[in-house]
């Protein structure tokens, strides 16, 4: 089942991790990436490392502009992200998919919540019986 709850460390921690990923995606350094964003090189492993949980809403969306996503890419708001047209990495168990289309992680998604759906269709059926 989907928790809707929000902990501010693991979304800093997630968020950290989907930084790297774009950042090596993008086959970039970190000094390389620091400078860009006029940071320090340790500032920069803070934030990748979920450290920075000061790490201000201004920052958050100069990180997505600079990689031309959206903020709930970097912040792993919902299930499924796309951090570029051929990677999606799933919010709960961090598996990572591949496909050549962007509907292929649509695909996925959408598999996931079937899923979900047979799952909540088989508590409701024990709620009955009891």
């Amino acid at each position: 089942m989907i928790d809707n709850r929000i902990d501010l460390v693991v979304l800093f921690r997630k968020a950290g991790k989907n930084i790297a990923a774009l950042r090596n995606i993008r086959k970039l350094s970190l000094e390389k990436l620091a400078s860009e964003l006029k940071i320090t090189i340790d500032q920069l492993k803070a934030i990748e490392e979920g450290e920075d949980i000061n790490l201000s809403l201004g920052k958050f969306v100069e990180i997505a502009n600079y990689f031309n996503c959206t903020l709930q890419q970097i912040l792993d708001l919902q299930i499924y992200q796309v951090l570029n047209h051929s990677q999606y990495i799933a919010g709960g168990d961090r598996d990572v998919h591949y496909t050549n289309e962007l509907k292929g992680g649509y695909e996925v998604y959408t598999n996931y919540l079937k899923d979900e759906i047979q799952e909540l269709k088989a508590e409701i059926a024990t709620l009955k019986k009891n």
